[in-house]
């Protein structure tokens, strides 16, 4: 189970709130599954519909890294590896192709992420970059990020429905 110490740190002019932040952590690792689904549905001419589809489920591992300065609400962080378990495409142009094998990432879960409440965070570029929206309730983390179902219509693309939608669920211990 993992452990978080307050620290308080007074500096002249600055209020509590200013300053308090978790200093430690006792997490050792993340295990879980992570799925993308992508679906793609277009209403042909003659009333028809084609539909492009691919799903994709990966083994989520994770080992702990410090967290660093620059994420004060960063409730852990892991150095994270996707192992595909499953994934299939129906679509003949390679859709989801470059999905179809395993990655790598530096992930980690912010508790107050811009006073909204918890976000996933992927490193990139030298900072952290919201992700996905999350909890992280007992030892469980869940994440999800896109949409359902779609009808893309008032976006430029009458006939399309869409779903592009990324899922998320961790034991972190």
């Amino acid at each position: 189970m993992g452990r978080a110490v307050l620290l308080f740190v007074g500096l002249a002019g600055c209020g509590l709130n200013d300053v308090v932040r978790y200093a430690s952590h006792d997490y050792t690792s993340m295990v879980g599954t992570e799925t993308f689904e992508l679906v793609d549905v277009e209403l042909l001419d003659d009333g028809s519909t084609q539909s492009f589809q691919c799903t994709v489920e990966w083994q989520l591992t994770a080992e702990p890294k410090d967290i660093p300065d620059f994420c004060e609400d960063c409730e852990f962080v892991f150095a994270v590896r996707l192992s595909r378990t499953s994934g299939d495409s129906t679509s003949e142009s390679g859709l989801c192709g470059g999905l179809l094998g395993d990655g790598r990432a530096e992930m980690s879960y912010n508790y107050a992420y811009d006073r909204r409440g918890g976000y996933m965070m992927v490193y990139y570029g030298g900072d952290y970059i919201e992700w996905s929206q999350a909890t992280f309730e007992g030892d469980t983390l869940s994440y999800r990020y896109g949409v359902r179902d779609v009808d893309a219509s008032p976006y430029g693309y009458p006939g399309y429905v869409f779903t592009y939608y990324w899922t998320g669920q961790a034991t972190v211990e």
